[in-house]
Parts: C-alpha cells; structure tokens; sequence
C-alpha cells in the first residue's frame, strides 16, 4: 500500500473479520445474493416439456467457503453450458445477466 503524508494503513484481519461477520453486512450479503438468484431465474430458460426438475427452480443461494459470504449457483448438470453457450445452444448466461442486473460487477480469475 502507498504511503499518504506518512501515514501507512495496514489492514486488521480480526477487524475485517469481525465487520464482515456483523449482523448488518450479513444481511446486506444474503439480501444481495437473494436479489442476484431472483434476477438470475427470471433469465433463465424455461422448457414446460422438462420431465425433470427445471433449471431456473435449480438456482439458488448457499454459504461461501469463506465464512460470511453467499454463492449463486446453479446446480443442474446443464448449467454451464446455459451459462457460456454450446455450438448449439446461445449463452443464456442468467447467473452473468442476474448479477449484472443488481450491479454486481464480475471479473474472471484472480482480477480483484
């Protein structure tokens, strides 16, 4: 990190722990998460002829690996190529368009 007039910052991970577990910003994150699943069924391919259980019914919301964080997911074995596309089938991408329209920028591979 850059120094600014001297002054060195240097992150607390018991603080950034402690403030990423507080009630409000869980919330904020399963809120957030919850809008991003609804966005993403509503981009979702339907098929009313499935005789299984339907892919956008297949979207939904479960714990991070890291405490405190929520993953949208979809849990059917077609899900990727919903997502990316086939030389067949277009990119659906409901998980890429339901973050999007919440305002959740996504960014591949370790660009943070």
């Amino acid at each position: 990190m850059a120094a600014l007039a001297g002054v060195k910052f240097i992150p607390n991970p018991a603080g950034i722990f402690a403030l990423a577990n507080s009630a409000i910003v869980v919330q904020a994150v399963e809120a957030l998460a919850s809008a991003i699943a609804e966005a993403a069924k509503a981009n979702a391919p339907y098929d009313s002829e499935s005789d299984g259980p339907h892919y956008r019914d297949l979207i939904i919301v479960e714990d991070g690996e890291i405490p405190g964080t929520k993953v949208v997911v979809a849990s059917k074995f077609t899900s990727y190529w919903l997502e990316v596309g086939t030389e067949d089938t277009p990119a659906f991408a409901p998980l890429r368009k339901g973050a999007d329209q919440v305002g959740v920028v996504l960014k591949a591979g370790d660009d943070q």
